[in-house]
């Protein structure tokens, strides 16, 4: 069921994707308008210093910001949850919304295994950071995603519709195959399956199409 969203947004974070793209692409599915706010730094480090105004007001000093309806959520995840709540994304009862939290976990350890890769300025060791991670990512999540996706439906991690662990990992798969030139699910049909799902909903296609285009 098409979700529509009339609250209106505001997302602040860096210039780039990082841990606020699968906010952007959970709004776009939410069919919500929102404000992306960016930083004129691309880099999305802890030491990059952030407007004060911003950091002001944030929790703990830090990004993602989410604004609306007079009302301020900060950090990644919970602001993911509190979409995946509002658009139903959770699951159908409540064993269901914590595999979703589970496997979310595991996804965002995921994400951050290929942290050394982004802030490796050497071309060449680049290159093997990004080669060995993928064998550490292929042992320790990519092989389990991908069993738990075929071991359900063929399709989806919980479920048989679309949940926020799938959009959150089709996400990340999308963008570390972007910035490290990677093949991450060509061996794993179950990826594959969800990565395309994800991807051509028409909302979110929509939102990759006319995102800005920023390194990481």
């Amino acid at each position: 069921m098409e979700v529509n969203d009339s609250t209106h947004y505001e997302l602040y974070y860096y210039n780039s994707r990082g841990l606020a793209e699968p906010i952007r692409f959970l709004l776009s599915y939410g069919g919500a308008s929102f404000d992306d706010i960016r930083t004129p730094v691309t880099c999305f480090s802890p030491i990059t210093p952030l407007p004060e105004e911003w950091r002001a007001s944030s929790l703990f000093g830090q990004v993602p910001i989410l604004k609306f309806d007079n009302k301020q959520l900060t950090q990644s995840l919970a602001i993911t949850r509190y979409l995946a709540r509002k658009y139903k994304l959770v699951g159908k009862d409540d064993f269901e919304a914590a595999k979703c939290d589970e496997l979310a976990d595991g996804i965002k350890e995921f994400f951050l295994l290929w942290t050394p890769f982004y802030f490796e300025e050497d071309e060449d060791e680049k290159k093997k950071l990004a080669e060995n991670t993928f064998l550490i990512a292929k042992q320790r999540y990519l092989t389990t995603f991908n069993s738990v996706v075929e071991a359900n439906d063929g399709v989806h991690l919980v479920g048989n519709a679309i949940t926020w662990p799938d959009i959150y990992l089709a996400e990340y798969l999308d963008h570390i195959a972007r910035i490290t030139g990677l093949d991450l699910v060509s061996e794993y049909s179950g990826l594959e399956a969800l990565l395309k799902n994800v991807l051509s909903n028409p909302r979110i296609k929509d939102w990759l199409e006319r995102r800005p285009n920023t390194p990481y």
